[in-house]
C-alpha cells in the first residue's frame, strides 16, 4: 500500500480523533433538535452539524474491521482481551451514567438503564457483536473473490440497492411497496448493518484501488457531503418533507461520506511527514478515544444542568461548533488524567 507501519497507525489515531469530535458534533446538535420548530434557522443549522458527520460511527467500525480482519486472532482471545475489556468499559460507565442521571428514579430504573446503557453506549454492544463474529467473517474475507461478492452482496441490500426502492417509494408507493416486499422477502442480512462497514474498512486498506476509482470516489464522497447542506440552505421541499430528510435517510449517502473521509486520512498520512513529537501526540490522543467517546455525553449534559452552556445559548451557527469544541477538550483532557491513575489506566478508559 506504499506506507509504512508508523504512517499506517498515525492515520488510523488521527482518523479515531476526529471521528471521536464528528461523533460530540452530532450529540451536541441533537441536544434541542427535537424542541425546536422544524424548518426554522436553527432547526436547519443543527441538521446540517448533525447530517454532515453521520459518517462517525461507520469510520470507527471501518478501523476496527481493518485492524481485526488482517489478522488471526484465536476466540478465546477475543473473549479474554477484548471482549471482557469492553465489558468491564460498559459496567463502570453505564452504572456511572445510572447513578447520575437516574439516582432519584428508583433502583428498578437505574438497574434497566444500567443494562441498556446510556444513549451512545450502544456502541460497545455493537462492537462486542463484531469481535465475536470475526473469527467466521475473516475465514473469507481473506479471499478476495469472496470478500468482493460479500460487499457486492451488501452494496445491493444495505445501501445502493435499498435506497432505489426509496426512490421508486417516494415516487409511487404502491409499485415501491411490491419491491419492498420481495426485497425483504429474500431475508439477506449477512452482509448488512454494521457488518458491511467492518469488512469495507479491511478491503480499502488491503487494497490499492486504481487512480480513476479513488477519483470516483473522492467526486461522489464530496457530492454527498454537499448534496444535503445545499437543501438544507435552500429550503428545497418535497412533499411534506424537506428533501434533505430523504437524503439523511439513504445509506449510500452516509456510504460515501464514510469511504471519502476514510481514504482522505489514509492518503493525506501516507503522503506528508509527520514530526517524532506529533506522531507521539496523535497516538496518545488515538489511545484516549474510546474514552473520550464514552464521557463526553456526561459532559454535554453536566455543562447545560450546571453551567447553563446549551446550544441555545447563542445562534447555533456559534454555538455547536464552540460547544463541540469545549466538549472535546475536556473529554480528552479528564480521560488523559483518569489514565495517570495507573489502576484506571488500561480497565477504565
Amino acid at each position: 500500500m506504499g506506507m509504512t507501519t508508523d504512517k499506517r497507525q498515525i492515520w488510523m489515531d488521527a482518523i479515531r480523533i476526529f471521528a471521536s469530535f464528528a461523533v460530540m458534533i452530532i450529540h451536541i446538535s441533537s441536544q434541542y433538535l427535537a424542541e425546536v420548530e422544524a424548518g426554522s434557522h436553527t432547526w436547519i443549522v443543527f441538521r446540517i452539524y448533525r447530517d454532515t458527520c453521520s459518517f462517525a460511527v461507520p469510520i470507527f467500525v471501518m478501523i476496527s474491521g481493518t485492524l481485526f480482519l488482517s489478522r488471526e486472532i484465536p476466540i478465546r482471545v477475543i473473549l479474554k482481551k477484548y471482549v471482557t475489556r469492553i465489558a468491564i468499559l460498559f459496567a463502570f460507565w453505564s452504572a456511572l451514567y445510572a447513578v447520575v442521571f437516574l439516582h432519584q428514579d428508583g433502583i428498578l430504573t437505574m438497574i434497566g438503564s444500567f443494562v441498556k446503557g446510556y444513549s451512545h453506549m450502544w456502541f460497545l454492544y455493537m462492537i462486542v457483536g463484531l469481535y465475536l463474529v470475526t473469527p467466521v467473517i475473516r475465514k473469507f474475507t481473506s479471499e478476495d473473490d469472496l470478500r468482493k461478492l460479500f460487499l457486492v452482496l451488501g452494496l445491493f441490500f444495505y445501501t445502493i440497492g435499498k435506497d432505489m426502492i426509496s426512490i421508486i417509494s417516494i415516487i409511487n408507493g404502491k409499485a415501491g411497496g411490491y419491491l419492498q416486499s420481495a426485497f425483504q422477502s429474500m431475508g439477506v442480512t449477512l452482509c448488512t448493518g454494521f457488518i458491511f462497514y467492518y469488512v469495507l474498512g479491511y478491503h480499502l486498506c488491503k487494497t490499492e484501488l486504481q487512480k480513476r476509482w479513488s477519483t470516483l470516489l473522492f467526486v461522489s464522497g464530496g457530492v454527498a457531503f454537499l448534496a444535503p447542506i445545499i437543501t438544507f440552505f435552500l429550503r428545497l421541499q418535497f412533499g411534506t418533507r424537506y428533501l434533505g430528510d430523504i437524503l439523511y435517510d439513504f445509506e449510500t449517502i452516509r456510504m460515501l461520506k464514510t469511504i471519502f473521509v476514510f481514504l482522505l486520512f489514509r492518503q493525506v498520512f501516507s503522503r506528508i511527514n509527520v514530526s517524532q513529537k506529533g506522531a507521539a501526540v496523535t497516538e496518545e490522543m488515538g489511545r484516549l478515544s474510546l474514552g473520550a467517546y464514552l464521557i463526553h455525553q456526561l459532559i454535554i449534559t453536566l455543562l447545560n444542568r450546571w453551567c447553563g452552556i446549551n446550544t441555545l445559548s447563542t445562534d447555533a451557527v456559534f454555538s455547536v461548533p464552540l460547544i463541540g469544541l469545549m466538549v472535546f477538550i475536556l473529554s480528552y483532557s479528564i480521560i488523559w488524567l483518569v489514565r495517570k491513575i495507573p489502576i484506571f489506566k488500561k480497565s477504565l478508559t
